[in-house]
């Protein structure tokens, strides 16, 4: 999910790629769910992808940021789009 250009030769914090490699899971186990567990999992989903657009931007800033400002706004965008379709 995280490839491109922006943040091709940076490493990403381990708590943003956990919380982008969880979304698909859950999006997968949703497909094969009964309705009421299927919306459950979505909305799951769609927290884990929000959580970590603002992980990726609070990473980017500080005194020693983790991601540089341009791959957390890649970031921050990819999720925001992938939350808006769920």
């Amino acid at each position: 999910m995280v490839q491109g250009p922006s943040c091709e030769p940076e490493t990403i914090p381990a708590a943003i790629k956990h919380k982008l490699d969880r979304a698909p899971e859950l999006l997968d186990e949703a497909v094969s769910s009964p309705p009421v567990k299927a919306r459950s999992l979505r909305k799951k989903a769609k927290h884990f992808l929000t959580r970590a657009g603002a992980a990726a931007l609070r990473a980017s800033r500080g005194r020693k940021p983790k991601l540089s400002a341009v791959c957390a706004a890649s970031i921050k965008e990819t999720t925001d789009r992938l939350a808006g379709k769920l």
